[in-house]
């Protein structure tokens, strides 16, 4: 009887120096700092705490101080929530304004400049930048369409009957002296055709 107790407490020992060995290994293997959860927590100090100073030697994964404090806390219900940390940079804005942002932008093709007025009207500030990043989210990129009222758009489909006017002055010699003379140059949109007026 006493050999078979003896022999079982050498396996036991042997059993325990493998575990730990292991243990050691993992440990390795991971990072530096393991996030632990409160389930966590309990499993270790529910196992650890009945062997007391003993544990020291037994802890891979925590530092024995550490230990000790999750064992204060929990006797005396101290236990600090976890701190939770927000991403960097400005938070999102609400979901409706979001939605309101791809409708106009859907009905009525405008670009960045001229949605972000919109938005502006019904009550929101909201940059070009975060208009722009709503689209891409929603899949539209902002460049793609061309706004149908935009000058170039307008240029283009009144090439035919527009032309361009501007006024000239030029020094010239005359029997009276050096004198301003004025005139027009017309530049029609579709033909490109220019036309000067006379001099006054």
């Amino acid at each position: 009887m006493i050999l078979l107790a003896s022999s079982s407490r050498q396996e036991l020992a042997a059993q325990n120096r493998l575990l730990k060995a292991e243990n050691q290994i993992l440990r390795s293997k991971l990072p530096k700092r393991i996030e632990f959860t409160p389930k966590d927590r309990e499993k270790i100090l529910k196992h650890g705490k009945p062997l007391g100073g003993k544990i020291r030697q037994l802890l891979t994964i925590i530092s024995y101080s550490t230990f000790r404090r999750w064992v204060r806390e929990s006797e005396d219900g101290t236990a600090k929530p976890k701190k939770t940390f927000s991403k960097g940079g400005r938070p999102r804005i609400e979901e409706p304004l979001e939605d309101a942002i791809v409708r106009v932008r859907k009905e009525t093709g405008w670009g960045l400049t001229k949605v972000r007025q919109a938005v502006t009207r019904l009550g929101h500030s909201v940059s070009r930048q975060t208009i722009k990043n709503v689209l891409l989210r929603a899949g539209i990129a902002p460049e793609d369409a061309t706004d149908p009222d935009s000058w170039s758009e307008f240029l283009k489909r009144h090439a035919a009957v527009m032309w361009q006017c501007d006024f000239a002055c030029k020094k010239k010699w005359t029997v009276k002296g050096l004198v301003d003379v004025y005139f027009m140059v017309f530049i029609h949109l579709g033909t490109r055709q220019i036309w000067v007026s006379p001099c006054t």
